[in-house]
């Protein structure tokens, strides 16, 4: 398998636009796979984690989530960059009484779908926690948009789960345009392959926004061109 650098996703971003020449950030996500993740191995874990017709005690925190479900928060001893430290889990609970204990970094609605994340794969489930699709990793990037892994490379699925960019960069990174609609249904992506990074549309198709002039057909540097982005070449 090909080594690459430990990507790692941030659930917080910078508001910002290529225009402006700054990015969104997301986490940074190792790419080692560990087991195959398959929808029916989601699906067991998280019946594992279900307890039906009670409450597993103690939950420090829930907040309303949707019609059925309050999300419950728990802080956890974990390690950040080797020193001990209390990071948050989330789960959800019931109105009726049901129970998903509290052992995911993510739980967070997608369209209407549940959107689930732990330290081994993630998942959408309908609102009965019927797993629909499951990931190496993945993270919402905005209403419309969820970048995935399959364990070896990124790509990014719609709020459709229609598969717009496939499975074939080591990063991805949305472009947050200031001048775009909050609610921004067409975005840019930055993807990194093979070391270098180029910017996408929402359908792979390579875009840059910038002035590109090449040399002429005689130059002695024919071969280079000067590429000017936002005022720097």
């Amino acid at each position: 398998m090909l080594e690459r650098e430990p990507i790692r996703f941030s659930s917080s971003r910078i508001s910002t636009s290529i225009l402006s020449g700054l990015l969104g950030v997301l986490w940074l996500l190792p790419l080692s796979v560990i087991a195959q993740v398959t929808v029916e191995k989601v699906q067991s874990d998280i019946d594992h984690l279900l307890s039906r017709g009670q409450r597993h005690l103690p939950i420090e925190h829930s907040e309303p989530f949707d019609d059925k479900w309050s999300r419950s928060t728990v802080h956890k001893n974990g390690k950040c960059l080797g020193d001990f430290c209390e990071e948050e889990r989330y789960g959800l609970i019931s109105h009726p009484g049901d129970t998903l204990q509290a052992e995911f970094r993510e739980v967070e609605l997608f369209k209407n779908r549940i959107f689930l994340s732990n330290d081994s794969w993630a998942c959408l489930t309908d609102q009965n926690l019927k797993v629909t699709h499951a990931y190496f990793r993945a993270q919402i990037l905005s209403h419309h948009f969820i970048a995935v892994s399959d364990g070896h490379y990124y790509g990014v699925v719609d709020s459709l789960m229609r598969q717009v960019i496939p499975f074939k960069y080591d990063s991805i990174r949305q472009v947050v345009d200031l001048y775009a609609p909050h609610d921004d249904r067409t975005p840019d992506f930055m993807v990194k392959s093979q070391g270098k990074w180029g910017v996408v549309n929402h359908k792979d198709g390579v875009k840059i926004n910038a002035w590109f002039l090449p040399a002429t057909t005689n130059s002695p540097r024919k071969q280079w061109v000067i590429l000017q982005c936002h005022g720097n070449a």
